[in-house]
């Protein structure tokens, strides 16, 4: 058994519960409480027939994004990624969830795993997804989707001016919105940790039966943003950045959410991917 399988499964032992299968990209890019919340809204018919995109990400600008899509020529990533969803609604009985994806280190490719797996839900046509961001540290989703905001989630809940809807926000990505993070802040547990913020999850779950959330966390060992934000989320799933980091680092990364979270692991850029071409 290799060093790095020897981790997973002492990973394992302290609490990850399920092992997904890895997929292998290399997923690095260069280039206070308040009274004003949303309330949870019913769901009615034809709810997805009314997400329409302004205009939606052709096949090839989602293969230059490193996005994936139904037609996407690499089997392996889109298997993977296909995989992990089918997984994930046997935890539920198909009923919506919310799901925290952090990575053991800066640029492991925990943002593309969270935006690669909110687009994998919205493959089905009954289902819709919203992507959040909260890895205000590290943000890529803007400069991924190429889509500027002036406002974001940070706003939302500093601002009272600033409403639910002005922050979700079309991806160019057919039934998937997102939530971009917001004004850069250095200290944000204050906001994620506030009565606003928790309503606000509970909120975004209830208000549609067929979204599935997905949450962009900063890397477990960098943030204790991370250990606020998995308190929302039904399920954890941990990117590990293959050969980038050691046995310590997956054991002590795994323990982070102890025991109260099933805790999935994810191998970026495996060598059995780059075997499969």
């Amino acid at each position: 058994m290799s060093k790095i399988d020897d981790a997973l499964s002492k990973a394992a032992a302290e609490g990850a519960r399920s092992l997904v299968p890895s997929y292998g990209a290399d997923m690095s890019v260069s280039s206070t409480s308040s009274s004003r919340v949303l309330a949870p809204i019913q769901s009615k018919k034809g709810d997805i027939a009314l997400m329409l995109e302004p205009k939606l990400l052709t096949p090839s600008e989602l293969e230059k994004r490193r996005i994936i899509h139904p037609h996407t020529r690499n089997r392996v990533i889109i298997d993977s990624f296909r995989k992990l969803r089918t997984k994930l609604l046997r935890e539920t009985d198909g009923g919506n969830l919310t799901i925290m994806v952090t990575s053991v280190r800066p640029g492991g490719g925990g943002s593309f795993t969270a935006l690669n797996l909110a687009t994998v839900f919205s493959f089905d046509k009954a289902k819709t997804a919203l992507l959040i961001d909260c890895n205000l540290q590290s943000s890529i989703l803007m400069e991924v989707l190429r889509i500027q905001s002036e406002v974001g989630l940070i706003d939302y809940l500093e601002d009272d001016d600033v409403s639910m809807d002005e922050i979700i926000q079309p991806s160019g990505i057919q039934r998937l919105r997102w939530m971009p993070a917001g004004a850069h802040r250095e200290i944000t547990q204050e906001y994620y940790s506030s009565v606003k913020m928790r309503v606000m999850m509970k909120a975004l779950k209830e208000r549609y039966g067929d979204r599935y959330i997905i949450v962009d966390a900063p890397p477990v060992t960098e943030a204790a943003d991370t250990s606020i934000l998995a308190e929302f989320c039904d399920y954890i799933l941990l990117v590990v950045p293959y050969g980038k980091v050691t046995e310590r680092q997956i054991e002590e990364a795994a323990k982070a959410f102890g025991d109260s979270k099933k805790l999935g692991v994810v191998f970026n850029n495996s060598p059995d991917y780059l075997r499969a071409g």
